[in-house]
């Protein structure tokens, strides 16, 4: 930030004043001024492709949707209690809350299927 504008002056300065009076000021050397048409329109082909490539890149590391990867990974932590065992998502026998835990899908799936099973009983 400290040398933007300091750096914006001297662009500005470069671009419009003419190369004779840049060779007054015994300025000899500078770039092309065709570099002020060059440079801008690549900071901006830059930051477009920024852009476009950073979600490409992000959804190209990313695992599937339905991949086991999206459910389960190195930091997951298995329940104590055996699978199939939906009550687990209740309370535990003590009537405390049992210990935190990533459930398995197939558990919330059943779990799901009679909580629904229930409301059409409901509805008859």
């Amino acid at each position: 930030h400290f040398l933007s504008i300091p750096m914006f002056i001297i662009y500005a300065l470069w671009v419009y004043v003419p190369d004779e009076t840049l060779l007054k000021w015994e300025i000899t050397y500078y770039p092309p001024k065709s570099y002020a048409i060059y440079a801008p329109l690549a900071l901006l082909g830059a930051f477009v492709g920024a852009l476009v490539l950073s979600p490409v890149i992000n959804s190209s590391l990313a695992p599937k949707v339905d991949a086991i990867e999206t459910l389960w990974d190195r930091y997951s932590r298995v329940p104590v209690c055996a699978s199939g065992n939906t009550e687990m998502m209740a309370t535990t026998a003590g009537g405390s809350l049992p210990e935190i835990c990533d459930l398995d899908v197939a558990d919330i799936n059943v779990y799901i299927g009679r909580q629904q099973q229930g409301s059409v009983r409901d509805r008859s």
